[in-house]
Order: C-alpha cells, then structure tokens, then sequence
C-alpha cells in the first residue's frame, strides 16, 4: 500500500489505526517527512530553527506521537525506516535523500528510471534486508546531508524487504 500525501499528511495516529485495521501481518513502513522518526521515538537534540523547513501542522502531530503508544509503531507487527530523527528536517531535491538511497539500495534507479543492482545487499544474497538498507541508506544520506539520520526500527532486523529471483 502506498499513502501519498502530497499537499496534506497522515498523522501517525491515523496511518497505525489504517494499517492495524486493514492488515493482519507485517507492515513494512517507509516514511519520508520531517521528523519520521517521532513514530519510533529516536532523536538527537534538537538544533535550533531545526523545525523552519516543515509546517507547524505537521510538527505538531509528530510531536504528539512522541507521547502517544497508540500512534508509534514500535510492536511486532512493524518494520520500520524513517527518513530522519524525531527533531530532524528531511531533505532532498526533486526526490528525497532518503527515497533516492532506498531506491537504489532496492534495486531501482530514480534517475535513470530503470532497474539498477541491489546496492544495499552487503551480503549479496539477492535479498536486502531491513538491517541492510538502513545501513546502505543511513550512509549514503549522512554523507550528503551531515544534519540528517535515517532510523530504523527494530534495530539490526533481518526482515527481507526488498529481492530477485536468480533466473
């Protein structure tokens, strides 16, 4: 499922009550906004003037999640990466950093806009694993935007989330 929000958003309230009504497995959720990592709880202090790039509508709700079980997505049932930390801005050009290296890390080039090598299986096993892209994309992103981490949740999980079959 994909949730675009262009010109809107999805508390994270809203998009756990979607997925735990509506799905009865794993979610894999990928969330590129500023302060993404508010659903999981992982910061860094906060700078100052951190919050100016992002509306006051969205700050807002994200702060909220920070003290509300309901709205995290810290259980079981999810697999979690965000494109930054709880008090961080997210940042990107035509498309984000972190959905540029996630792409890639996946196995598709934006740029190019074609299928591209797994550039984040470490292991080269055809799979990339929730562990391996957070660790391709925390790089990657950290390189060109210093002020920017990716998190993750569960930390160091082995979940496949991206693959090929050999042929």
């Amino acid at each position: 499922m994909y949730i675009g929000t262009d010109g809107g958003y999805c508390t994270p309230a809203e998009l756990r009550k979607l997925c735990d009504d509506n799905i009865k497995g794993t979610v894999v959720v990928m969330i590129e906004s500023c302060f993404a990592g508010s659903v999981i709880g992982q910061s860094i202090p906060q700078k100052e003037n951190d919050a100016m790039d992002c509306s006051e509508q969205i700050l807002n709700e994200f702060i909220k999640t920070s003290s509300n079980n309901n709205a995290t997505l810290t259980t079981s049932k999810y697999k979690v990466i965000c494109s930054s930390r709880k008090d961080e801005t997210s940042m990107g050009g035509s498309i984000s950093l972190a959905t540029k290296y996630w792409s890639l890390g996946g196995g598709w080039d934006q740029d190019r806009n074609k299928k591209c090598k797994l550039n984040a299986d470490a292991n080269k096993d055809n799979k990339v694993t929730l562990k391996e892209l957070y660790n391709y994309s925390y790089k990657k992103v950290k390189k060109e935007n210093p002020n920017q981490h990716i998190c993750v949740y569960p930390e160091n999980s082995g979940f496949v989330i991206f693959g090929r079959f050999k042929n």
